[in-house]
Parts: structure tokens; sequence; C-alpha cells
């Protein structure tokens, strides 16, 4: 496992209007920050805009992390994220925000 404090974030325009319209890019940042220091063998950071659902919930924010290793089953990684997520943000923030781990493998060698 490498922790890597230096990956690239790169942010749709309309996910970045929606963090302005929040008022949220404290947060937001502070999130990045923590999946730089604690997601193993991250290698990028997308976000990007969530449509709202038929839900009625308001638009929100995907943040995409991209690690470099296949699934591992006993792997908690979102997990402990969201553990983090929920002892630092009231839900009001929360609600704007989706964590999502992807997996990819590099075969070059």
């Amino acid at each position: 496992m490498s922790i890597s404090t230096n990956v690239p974030v790169t942010i749709t325009p309309e996910a970045s209007a929606r963090v302005d319209e929040l008022g949220l890019r404290a947060e937001l940042e502070q999130m990045l920050e923590h999946a730089r220091q604690t997601v193993p063998d991250l290698t990028r950071i997308e976000l990007t805009y969530l449509e709202p659902y038929d839900t009625g919930i308001d638009p929100g924010i995907g943040i995409e992390a991209y690690i470099n290793r296949p699934f591992i089953p006993e792997d908690r990684i979102s997990e402990t994220f969201a553990r983090w997520e929920i002892g630092i943000f009231p839900p009001e923030v929360l609600q704007y925000f989706t964590f999502l781990l992807r997996f990819e493998t590099n075969h070059a060698g």
C-alpha cells in the first residue's frame, strides 16, 4: 500500500459551480485532503456534478477516487472514509457529496 499526497484532481465546471453555489468549497477541500492522506494507491480524483433523481434531492457532487489496485473484498476504504465524514461534517453538508471508489489496475510493466 502506498499513500500519495500529490494526486491530480479534476473538477467539471458544473461541479465547481455547484460547490460555489452551496458555499462548501472549504468542506470539499478538507474531504480531498483527507482522501489524499488516507486512500491507499490513489492515482487521481475526479469531481463531477450529480443530477438529482426523482427523489427530490438537490444536485450534488461526486468525488470519484481512483486507486491502482484490484478490488479486494476485505478492503474497507469506502467505509472508513464514510465514518470519517460522518464524524466531521453535519448531514447538511454530507447530503451534497458522494464518495465513490474506482478500482483500476495499471498492467504496464
